[in-house]
């Protein structure tokens, strides 16, 4: 009847879990000595989308907040005195919005010279909260909880803290 995801939650049900959409942004260039560019830098290309994006809002919902964007790698070039010819950047939105609605607000600021290429993508999951249980809180981290439908109700609960997951102090306490 029950489906219990564990997560680091504080030993706290949770009432919702923002989604998650993910892709990779890839640049081109023309490689040339930056003497006499020949044009475009697809670093330069890059920055310039990249900028956009973080200037716009990623949605708002009454349960899970704002939305949110983080570009948590960026590559690209040859070297400082070469126009780069490919340039690269993750891209990890905390979607609080059905995928189709992230995926048009970001393909609405690309060019000609930057795509988009999804990787995955799933909207905002909502828990079940045992009866009694007072101001459960909505995370931002993914789960595998959009692919656990069929086993249950899904309850999203479990020891350990998200300030600690995939830090060098990722820990556990252990109870008396």
């Amino acid at each position: 009847r029950w489906t219990m995801i564990g997560e680091p939650t504080g030993n706290r049900f949770v009432r919702g879990g923002k989604g998650v959409f993910k892709g990779t942004l890839q640049a081109r260039g023309v490689a040339s000595h930056s003497s006499r560019p020949l044009g475009p830098s697809a670093v330069h290309e890059l920055v310039q989308v990249a900028h956009r994006l973080l200037e716009q809002g990623w949605g708002h919902h009454p349960v899970f907040g704002a939305g949110t964007l983080n570009l948590g790698l960026i590559q690209g070039g040859v070297a400082a005195n070469v126009v780069a010819p490919s340039a690269s950047a993750s891209v990890m939105v905390r979607a609080v919005e059905e995928p189709a609605a992230v995926e048009a607000r970001l393909r609405a600021q690309l060019t000609t010279e930057v795509e988009f290429a999804l990787e995955k993508g799933y909207g905002p999951v909502e828990f079940h909260v045992p009866g009694g249980e007072q101001d459960a809180p909505v995370v931002a981290f993914g789960t595998d909880a959009p692919w656990l439908t069929h086993f249950g109700t899904r309850l999203l609960y479990g020891p350990g803290s998200i300030d600690d997951a995939h830090t060098a102090h990722e820990k556990l306490e252990l109870g008396s």
